[in-house]
C-alpha cells in the first residue's frame, strides 16, 4: 500500500502538537525498545449521524428522532511501513479500543468512530466495524462504526 508519508509526517511533526495543544485531539505514540514508532493514531470527540443501515445492526440508543450521537473517533491511525504485516495494527486496536471503552464511561459515547481511508477498510470489516452511512468528504474513503456495547463484548473475549 502506498501512503504519502510526507503527509503522515508533517501532520506528526507540526499538527498533531497543534491539535493537542488546543485540545482537539490526542495522538499517541507507540514505540519500541529501540526508540522506532512502531504506529501512532489520534483520538477526539465527536458527533456523527448513523442511518438506518447501521442501526439494523447494533442496538444504538437515540434521543426522539435525533439521529446524531457521542462519538469517540479514530481520525488518524497507522503502522510503519517496516513493521505492516506482523500484527501490530491489530494489537495497537485492542488498545485503542480499551481506551476508548474506559474514555466513554467517563464522559460518555456510545459510539466509536473510524475515518477509515479506503485500501483500510477490511482492516476495520473484519474486527466487526460497519459503514454508519454518513457520506465521506473524500468519496473512496469511509467512516466506519462500532458501538461501545459491541466493543465491551469483544474485550470480555479476549480478557
Amino acid at each position: 500500500m502506498l501512503y504519502d508519508y510526507q503527509l503522515i509526517d508533517d501532520f506528526l511533526h507540526k499538527s498533531a502538537i497543534k491539535y493537542d495543544a488546543d485540545n482537539l485531539m490526542r495522538t499517541r505514540l507507540i514505540v519500541n525498545d529501540d526508540g522506532e514508532i512502531l504506529a501512532f493514531y489520534s483520538l477526539c470527540a465527536g458527533t456523527r449521524r448513523v442511518f438506518k443501515q447501521f442501526r439494523h445492526v447494533y442496538s444504538v440508543p437515540t434521543i426522539g428522532r435525533n439521529t446524531a450521537l457521542p462519538t469517540i473517533e479514530l481520525v488518524w491511525f497507522g503502522v510503519a511501513a517496516k513493521f505492516q504485516n506482523q500484527g501490530i495494527g491489530s494489537e495497537v486496536l485492542k488498545v485503542i479500543l480499551r481506551r476508548v471503552l474506559k474514555t466513554c464511561h467517563n464522559i460518555g459515547a456510545c459510539l466509536f468512530v473510524v475515518d477509515s481511508l479506503y485500501v483500510a477498510r477490511n482492516f476495520y470489516l473484519n474486527r466487526g466495524f460497519v459503514d454508519i452511512g454518513q457520506p465521506h468528504k473524500q468519496r473512496e474513503d469511509i467512516y466506519l462504526g462500532i458501538s461501545m456495547t459491541e466493543i465491551a463484548s469483544m474485550i470480555s473475549k479476549v480478557g
